[in-house]
């Protein structure tokens, strides 16, 4: 039995070169040079060294590339006049394992070439998506020449940056980009969805706004929608007020034609996009220098409006009750909750999941024969068998838009959706090998899914609007882990709480796209934590399949804290989602 030992409480920090890897989206607008003024601290690193030999006019060129104050001027500045102006530094940044970087110079007069190798785990692409991949060798070739002060300057280089993994994450700064959800959920209006963007660090409400009017980028694809009508950009440049607090947006007058319902949804984009920026509070809409009316109004709109786009589908409190299930009933965690009445009957539960805007319920029972049973409905019953088999596995609503999702395990594997009360197949692009016990968790927003399969290893990908006949698919499965994860559960629709056979730091932070990793250990010893799950800044669910007694436990706490017992006996403990 593994021990998780209290001294592990300590974050590690893992970079992303350690991961074991292998109606329609509206067209975007051109983004204006003007909104790239950049804010906030930038790092200086030096510039040219007269008598520098070639290979180290490389090297400081690519150290130079972790700023990106005047188009990355410091950088710029080891480049021959002609390459100066040629050199695309907005394109995709190839982003390497540390340490792993190589330079190998050759000189012929007047003339040099380095060749710099490296192994490239990832990239990020134009429009700020991040991608790993599995360790490659890759080598890229800088031309030099003598300039007439006898010096070295480069005058063939690659286009983009070429980065660490340490300096991408310098260099760049994650944030969460909202667009609208393709299809909403039964009964109600569109939510938002998150794309996970890197921009510059430094950036600010300029660069925020820009990647809202380019729309949806290639992490999410047709996985969401934009208010953004084609061809919108700025009227004039992003302004911020003297106090800091208000920012001012003046659209061009594509957006005038929008009904109200679409300048609403508009707003909400730009809103829940800004308020990451702590000083603000405050945005003024403007189209062509005139108030842009939302809901009736020019007034400025606060910050921590637009509530009802919320992507995780939060309503207040009761939203994020824990469940678990213990000796085939299910419990709520926590003083004071419940559990919804539709599964306060059932006696033999395997695995349950609750639609968090809804309530709508889903959960695996055990019939004879060995098989399982889907039962879903409505929190307040009735429950309706949606169908029956021995490999069903690890239920999940998501956005509640299509129904619950869940896994058949066994000689027909597959992704399965209810739609019309029974289970259908879910068109999935190389659905990975799914083993005996899979995992299946879709973020609350809809727009990603995260699957345990075989041996342990994790995929993200991301689900496609339904086809007319009403059927999601999946697509873009990437392997984030090639084995080792015990679980997974969505913090929140960009980072993943990952439970992981690893006694130094089992449990992890991981980003949907891989390139952000931070793991903890766990304050309970002498257990073995099997399952997980998570819900924003609510407490961490660990469920063991041992504890004191002998008996599964589940337990409550936070990463890198003190976990304790919610309830002995408990196991699998789920959030709604």
């Amino acid at each position: 039995m593994r021990r998780l030992l209290a001294a592990l409480a300590a974050g590690v920090l893992l970079a992303g070169c350690g991961l074991p890897l292998e109606d329609g989206v509206q067209a975007p607008g051109d983004v204006r040079a003007e909104q790239l003024d950049r804010q906030g601290i930038d790092i200086l690193p030096p510039g040219p060294q007269p008598g520098a030999a070639p290979e180290s006019v490389v090297q400081g060129f690519l150290n130079a590339q972790i700023s990106a104050s005047d188009q990355h001027g410091i950088a710029r500045s080891f480049l021959a006049p002609e390459a100066r102006a040629s050199w695309d530094d907005a394109a995709a940044v190839r982003v390497y394992a540390p340490g792993s970087r190589r330079e190998s110079p050759e000189e012929d007069g007047d003339e040099a070439t380095v060749r710099v190798s490296y192994s490239a785990v990832g990239q990020v692409g134009a429009d700020g998506a991040a991608r790993v991949q599995s360790p490659e060798a890759v080598t890229d070739t800088y031309r030099l020449r003598r300039d007439a002060a006898g010096s070295w300057q480069l005058v063939e280089v690659p286009a983009g940056l070429t980065l660490s993994t340490d300096d991408r994450d310098r260099a760049f700064t994650p944030f969460g980009v909202h667009f609208l959800a393709p299809l909403p959920p039964p009964g109600e209006d569109r939510h938002l969805v998150v794309d996970r963007r890197l921009l510059p660090t430094g950036s600010g409400p300029a660069e925020l706004v820009g990647a809202v009017l380019a729309g949806p980028g290639s992490g999410l694809g047709d996985s969401a929608l934009t208010a953004v009508p084609a061809g919108t950009a700025l009227a004039s440049p992003v302004a911020v007020d003297a106090s800091g607090a208000e920012v001012t947006v003046d659209l061009t007058g594509q957006v005038l034609a929008l009904p109200d319902a679409s300048r609403r949804a508009l707003a909400a984009q730009l809103v829940w996009t800004l308020r990451q920026l702590p000083d603000l509070v405050r945005l003024r809409l403007l189209a062509e220098g005139e108030p842009f009316s939302v809901g009736g109004s020019g007034d400025a709109l606060r910050l921590d409006a637009f509530e009802d786009y919320d992507p995780q589908g939060l309503d207040g409190d009761d939203d994020r009750t824990g469940l678990a299930v213990l000796a085939g009933r299910v419990r709520a965690l926590g003083d004071g909750r419940s559990v919804p009445v539709a599964l306060q009957q059932l006696t033999t539960v395997r695995d349950v999941a609750v639609d968090v805007r809804s309530g709508d319920v889903a959960a695996l029972t055990g019939v004879e024969g060995g098989l399982l049973s889907l039962v879903v409905g409505p929190a307040g019953g009735p429950l309706t068998t949606a169908g029956q088999a021995g490999g069903l596995r690890s239920p999940t609503w998501g956005n509640g838009a299509y129904g619950p999702w869940l896994v058949r395990t066994g000689s027909d594997p597959a992704l399965l959706v209810v739609r019309g009360g029974a289970l259908q197949q879910v068109p999935v692009a190389d659905l990975p090998a799914l083993g005996d016990e899979p995992v299946l968790r879709l973020s609350r927003d809809g727009a990603r899914l995260a699957l345990v399969g075989a041996g342990g290893a994790l995929w993200v990908g991301r689900v496609r609007p339904a086809t007319p006949d009403g059927t999601p698919s999946v697509a873009d499965l990437r392997r984030l882990r090639t084995s080792g994860t015990l679980d997974v559960g969505f913090v929140d629709d960009t980072e993943l709480a990952v439970l992981v056979d690893d006694e130094r730091a089992p449990l992890v932070r991981l980003s949907v796209d891989g390139a952000s990793q931070v793991g903890t250990g766990l304050l309970v010893a002498a257990v073995e934590p099997r399952t997980v799950a998570a819900l924003g800044d609510a407490p961490v669910l660990v469920g063991t399949t041992a504890g004191g007694g002998g008996q599964p436990t589940t337990y409550s706490g936070q990463l890198g804290g003190a976990f304790t017992s919610a309830l002995d006996g408990g196991e699998r403990p789920r959030y709604p989602d």
